[in-house]
């Protein structure tokens, strides 16, 4: 059975929205609303101020201007858009602090549980992984 356009067309849609995602979270994580906020940045500047490749800074910035978080006029220096100051940490309802207060709130979450089986109680996950219920 050969799929229809319509099913090309949604599967695309999927794969691009994670990618989207994906491109989303390294901002958050990277700070790059903090690193654009003073000033314009090349690709150089962003890799030595994160730490990361400059090939990879590049490609990332890049895709940053393909959704609209950074904005790039000469092909080489990227600054920040409005919409990437929701990623902002100082930005109030900052989309990047619940980023990380859901990622903490889960990690925490875990470590309570290994501590609870450290102590000798019951455990509270299977072999698999999966939390099993009181």
């Amino acid at each position: 059975m050969t799929p229809a356009k319509e099913d090309f067309d949604w599967l695309c849609c999927e794969m691009t929205g994670f990618m989207r995602t994906q491109v989303l979270a390294v901002a958050a994580s990277l700070r790059l609303a903090e690193h654009l906020q003073e000033r314009s940045r090349t690709a150089e500047d962003f890799a030595a101020v994160t730490g990361i490749e400059q090939s990879m800074a590049f490609r990332f910035l890049r895709a940053c201007t393909k959704i609209g978080l950074t904005a790039c006029d000469d092909g080489r220096t990227f600054k920040s858009t409005s919409r990437l100051q929701a990623l902002h940490g100082e930005t109030p309802g900052s989309l990047r602090n619940k980023r990380w207060e859901r990622r903490h709130r889960r990690h925490g979450r875990h470590l309570r549980e290994r501590k609870e089986e450290e102590r000798g109680g019951p455990p509270l996950r299977d072999e698999g992984g999966d939390r099993k219920d009181d």
